[in-house]
């Protein structure tokens, strides 16, 4: 329990800077006697050590006011776990630091300039089909021009994956890009690999996977069958001598993101196959696998 008092303190303390470090004692004064707790009902175990306290620290923290509700009920679940089961107090302490640090954490820089994209595009502030000139005229895109809807499908890619914390089996993944993302609707389109993610928690053997070569589309149409989706997928041979997504073409296209030989054997190794459908302005994402030969698609919930 002595472990448990001193990381609790630590972590209050972080969250809610020295000068409330008092509460944070006062908390721990009554955390630290858990174990002597256990002819109370765990209620009033929760009321004593917790709802006082937190009320308290809660009144000097008007910018965390909206999230006190959800962090309360957090430590409540966690807390009633703990009395349950006290016999893997690091486990239970993982959790707990956990659930704190999700409250005080930051978007990533890149997750919140593609919300910020979308948000202009819901109030048309800015247009898919559409550009101001260098004379700061409007001008008409033409409708061939699918620039702006693939970068916008990529930009929405990656931020979903970044964003991902769960693979579909329930295993813990964590996504960072191994290529260098769409940072504006007018980019440039590079043709090749859409995206590489590598897995940082990955533990073998998959699934989840250690990596992951995503292809992007982009509809217009809101709804489309796993067919329609994999339609989309090129089949015209390229130098690599391959189709979008073979082996062959992932292989040959590889070299161009990812310099060092060995992490591209590692990656050609490892990896799994996937196509990331954007829809809706960049408001619906589908995730599909894709099996080696592309002849099967398989929708997975991300």
């Amino acid at each position: 329990m002595k472990r448990i008092s001193i990381l609790l303190t630590s972590i209050i303390t972080i969250s809610c800077g020295s000068q409330k470090s008092h509460l944070a004692k006062n908390i721990i004064l009554n955390t630290h006697f858990l174990g002597y707790y256990r002819a109370l009902t765990v209620e009033q175990v929760l009321t004593e050590t917790f709802v006082a306290p937190l009320t308290s620290l809660f009144k000097g923290l008007s910018k965390t006011l909206s999230k006190a509700k959800s962090l309360f009920e957090k430590i409540y679940i966690f807390v009633k776990k703990v009395l349950e089961k006290l016999k893997n107090p690091k486990q239970a302490m993982r959790e707990l630091f956990e659930v704190v640090m999700s409250l005080f954490r930051t978007k990533d820089p890149y997750v919140k300039k593609v919300d910020n994209v979308i948000e202009e595009l819901e109030k048309n502030k800015t247009k898919l089909d559409e550009i101001i000139d260098e004379n700061g005229k409007i001008k008409k895109l033409h409708k061939k021009n699918y620039k702006r809807y693939g970068n916008l499908g990529e930009m929405v890619a990656d931020a979903h994956w970044l964003q991902i914390k769960k693979w579909s089996n329930g295993e813990k993944v964590n996504f960072k890009l191994l290529h260098k993302p769409v940072q504006d609707l007018d980019d440039v389109i590079v043709k090749g690999i859409d995206a590489i993610y590598q897995n940082t928690l990955f533990k073998p053997p998959p699934p989840p996977p250690k990596y992951v070569i995503n292809e992007v589309k982009y509809s217009k149409k809101a709804n489309l069958t796993k067919s329609k989706w994999k339609a989309k997928i090129s089949k015209t041979v390229t130098k690599s001598g391959a189709s979008q997504m073979m082996e062959e073409w992932i292989e040959y296209n590889l070299k161009s993101i990812v310099l060092d030989r060995k992490k591209r054997y590692d990656i050609l190794a490892n990896y799994k196959k996937t196509l990331t459908g954007v829809t809706k302005k960049g408001k619906k994402v589908e995730i599909f696998e894709l099996s080696d030969d592309l002849k099967t698609i398989k929708k997975i919930e991300l």
